[in-house]
């Protein structure tokens, strides 16, 4: 065997790469995994981690009633285009994730827990949805045990680790109460949230000795008859070959601009993502180079979200900030260039799907008060801060002077106000619903602000507005056709033979046009396992052939 001769070339490092590298090594294949970026984790370790599973484990432990049935009609019922939605894929997905989440534990290459009284974003309205028990997030893990590997972790900017769901959940809106846990946390290392998930994972990689590789960028597919049989790097050291069954396990194309227009349809000015700098479309182009299919999702049931530019470039952090955890706070709401509101406008989903189908323009503004100010801050801000001058925040005494600044209708946006305000004092929202939406009441706003904790008017100045953009978030609207174990298909729908796609490098195709926090993470993982199962699988016929 030379250097770079592998059963398994696992190609990225987020969660699904790490979970299709553990699962290869447990079953004997020689593995390794290489990473473009300087660091691990991928988007994984970037993300809020929550992994959504239907009748999972940790349920069945605590009696809380679940089935797949149940699960899977959840999943059918957020659909709205059929065509989208490979039945097979979905029935692969939901069957086979309780026995991967559960074995990851049970290889202790993962430890769950319950993410309690968290429910599906959509219930009680839609078919099959829970008001708890489906959520799982990663225990906290001391960074410690990560040994070698602890530098090279990506760290999340947007969900800091440290702090357990249930106690963000305790703390509720007390921001300063929850920035002195994190700060605490971190200064002691303990990792939770995405970073804490792609933690976990690495810790049981090294545990088995799987070497993983950065500064290692695909650039390449290798083939041989028609079947792939490696891949080519682009390395520090100049271009080298690894030879195995390839995985992509890539991420998205937040940070290639032109794929982004493509599959998004936005131009560079008016997006950004919160995806770390590594997340470079590298699978897409590789496989579409040798023929593989792409499946593009309407863009508003893609994972966008709205968000702001806080910062210039430094290291992993490119300046964006997810706006979902901010936007749903008291004492703001978002308007559009017309001035008026255009949807529930504290659940980002709202939001993504109003500008995507023409309810809203973009750009649009989030407008608050002083009591938010006091009350929230806007990150990097902490409450009562003021705000850094590249945020861009305009601040004026009026709502006429800062409809003036942000350039849109006066007469409009007061009118706008004054009808939010009239209701949000009553905690209610006749337009759009807003505080109606459990998931958003649950993990956003203030829950110590009555008689709503997503509701508050805007009436005491100085006020504020900032222009807000609809950003990528490291999982897109399109991504490489798959069949069944994740086994990358053509435009004509053949297995490419030797080459697989899991996690969001994938299309989203088991789960269709919807959407729900956790499919993504989850989905991932499990490709990840049934990749490598099938891989094992298909050698053992040849070999006894």
């Amino acid at each position: 065997m030379t250097k770079n001769e592998y059963d398994v070339v696992v190609v990225g490092s987020g969660a699904s790469g790490l979970s299709a590298a553990i699962r290869a090594h447990d079953l004997g294949l020689r593995v390794v995994i290489l990473e473009a970026y300087n660091k691990v984790g991928g988007s994984s370790a970037f993300s809020a981690g929550q992994v959504w599973v239907g009748k999972n484990h940790l349920m069945i432990r605590e009696g809380i009633e679940d089935t797949l049935e149940e699960t899977r009609a959840y999943v059918k019922a957020l659909n709205d285009d059929p065509s989208k939605l490979d039945e097979q894929l979905l029935e692969q997905w939901i069957t086979e994730a309780p026995r991967v989440l559960e074995d990851l534990e049970r290889c202790q290459a993962m430890k769950w827990e319950l993410i309690r009284d968290f429910p599906d974003y959509y219930y009680p309205q839609v078919a099959g949805s829970k008001s708890s028990g489906r959520y799982l997030a990663a225990a906290p893990l001391d960074g410690a045990a990560l040994g070698e590997l602890r530098p090279k972790l990506l760290y999340s900017p947007h969900h800091p680790p440290g702090p357990t769901y249930a106690e963000i959940f305790g703390i509720g809106g007390d921001i300063n109460k929850l920035d002195a846990l994190i700060a605490q946390r971190q200064a002691e290392d303990v990792l939770t949230m995405g970073t804490g998930v792609a933690a976990h994972l690495l810790v049981g990689l090294r545990r088995r000795g799987v070497p993983i590789l950065t500064g290692h960028r695909g650039i390449k597919l290798v083939r041989n008859n028609d079947a792939v049989t490696g891949i080519e790097c682009k390395t520090s050291d100049g271009r080298t070959t690894f030879n195995g069954t390839v995985i992509l396990a890539t991420g998205s194309y937040d940070w290639n601009f032109d794929l982004v227009n493509q599959y998004s349809e936005m131009r560079r000015e008016e997006t950004g993502s919160v995806a770390p700098p590594g997340i470079r479309g590298d699978g897409h182009l590789m496989a579409r180079e040798i023929g593989a299919d792409i499946v593009k999702m309407p863009i508003d049931r893609a994972m966008h979200i709205p968000g702001y530019r806080m910062a210039s470039p430094h290291q992993d952090d490119l300046g964006f900030r997810y706006g979902a955890s901010t936007m749903g706070w008291p004492h703001s709401m978002l308007v559009d260039s017309t001035g008026k509101r255009f949807c529930d406008d504290s659940y980002y989903r709202s939001v993504v799907t109003a500008i995507a189908t023409g309810k809203g323009t973009n750009p649009f503004f989030l407008v608050w008060d002083e009591d938010h100010h006091q009350k929230y801050g806007l990150p990097p801000a902490g409450p009562g801060q003021p705000y850094p001058g590249e945020m861009k925040v305009s601040t004026a005494p009026s709502l006429r002077e800062l409809a003036s600044k942000l350039n849109i209708d006066a007469d409009t946006f007061v009118a706008s106000v004054e009808r939010f305000n009239k209701y949000a004092k009553e905690g209610k929202d006749p337009d759009f619903k807003r505080g109606e939406n459990d998931w958003a009441v649950k993990f956003l706003g203030d829950p110590s602000h009555k008689p709503s904790s997503l509701l508050g008017p805007i009436e005491r100045g100085p006020f504020f507005g900032m222009n807000w953009r609809i950003l990528n978030t490291g999982i897109g609207n399109a991504g490489v056709r798959t069949g069944l174990n994740g086994q990358v298909l053509d435009t004509a729908g053949n297995v490419i033979s030797g080459l697989y796609a899991i996690g969001v490098v994938s299309s989203p195709s088991m789960m269709g046009t919807g959407y729900n926090s956790g499919f993504s993470v989850c989905r991932g993982l499990v490709f990840g396992y049934l990749a490598v199962e099938h891989i094992v699988r298909a050698k053992d016929t040849r070999s006894k052939i």
